[in-house]
């Protein structure tokens, strides 16, 4: 599971991620649903960093790649829901995981919160 975040992506998605990803730490609640839509887990964690595709995330606990997760973000004032996709694990120095999630299904007003807010 420890692998370097940006070895195997292509250099035109490096730089697009360097220049719209921005560190934030923020509380996120993180769940996931089973066919039937019956929770199945829950769990805390917070972002390391965040763009309008998606987060990293610092976690105790991981879901596998490719899961869909339901994710709450506080951001500033407000408190956002968007679906995302575990794409990317990595094992972090302090002994937590780094998440990476990418989001999936978001209505225009979280986009546009999300914009204001990296703004």
């Amino acid at each position: 599971m420890a692998r370097r975040r940006e070895e195997n992506m292509s250099p035109h998605r490096r730089a697009m991620r360097r220049e719209a990803r921005v560190i934030s730490l923020n509380l996120v609640s993180y769940s996931r649903y089973d066919d039937e839509g019956v929770l199945t887990e829950a769990a805390m964690g917070r972002t390391l960093d965040i763009s309008p595709g998606g987060i990293r995330l610092e976690v105790e606990r991981h879901y596998p790649l490719s899961s869909v997760i339901d994710i709450s973000i506080a951001l500033r004032d407000n408190i956002i829901t968007v679906k995302g996709r575990v794409v990317h694990l990595e094992e972090l120095k302090n002994g937590k995981i780094a998440m990476g999630i990418q989001f999936v299904e978001m209505e225009p007003t979280i986009r546009d919160m999300i914009a204001k807010f990296l703004g």
